[in-house]
């Protein structure tokens, strides 16, 4: 298979210096990134400035194909170039913004009373991703904060419906940048399967994409 999976955090510009970021370490689509080559799968990985990287060995394989993002536009030029190549599943894992500031030119200066910032929306990655790869497997990520493990579930299937993916990884910000970070994969017919570890959330993973490609 040919596999895009975009990683880490993106960074929102506010002036030529300062900018509004995430907490994604990038250590889920790292961990994806390495399994899916493991598996002789070529893998186009989009990965946020500063995110943790596969290990050198998947670089050595000549099956993974690095690119870098930073802002929202930034990761969606990349991943229209890299879509226009022919992708079979998009792992998209990537902690993208949902508002993004009116950048200000030049620099906001140090002595200002205050500061205040107008964000708005940013455009929705992974609907342009199903735009441009109708066919494509699709898998989507949902992370929430302080919700039941009911509403997490409920959020993640409404996400999943509205952007058309195939599966969504819904999970707890509790445990992030730790291997021990449990998630639940959702897929459709109420399709349930909790992985308890991100080595374990890649193996899974990557089964459900082959299984779906064999049929």
């Amino acid at each position: 298979m040919r596999l895009l999976i975009t990683s880490g955090g993106t960074r929102e510009p506010i002036d030529d210096v300062r900018y509004v970021g995430n907490v994604a370490t990038g250590s889920t689509g790292a961990s994806l990134a390495a399994e899916a080559v493991r598996r002789f799968h070529t893998v186009f990985l989009l990965s946020g400035t500063g995110s943790v990287l596969p290990p050198r060995w998947v670089y050595d394989t000549g099956l993974l194909v690095p690119r870098t993002f930073t802002s929202t536009a930034s990761l969606l030029e990349s991943a229209e170039a890299i879509c226009a190549t022919g992708i079979d599943a998009v792992i998209a894992t990537a902690a993208v913004a949902d508002f993004t500031p009116e950048r200000h030119s030049g620099k906001y200066s140090s002595h200002e009373p205050e500061l205040v910032v107008r964000m708005v929306p940013a455009p929705k990655v992974i609907d342009r991703i199903r735009e441009w790869l109708p066919e494509a497997t699709l898998v989507a990520f949902k992370l929430e904060t302080a919700v039941s493990g009911a509403e997490l579930a409920a959020r993640a299937r409404r996400t999943m419906a509205r952007a058309g993916a195939n599966y969504i990884v819904a999970n707890d910000l509790m445990g992030a940048g730790e291997d021990a970070h449990p998630a639940c994969i959702l897929g459709p017919n109420d399709m349930s399967l909790p992985v308890a570890r991100r080595s374990e959330l890649a193996s899974k993973l990557l089964d459900l994409l082959e299984q779906r490609r064999t049929r």
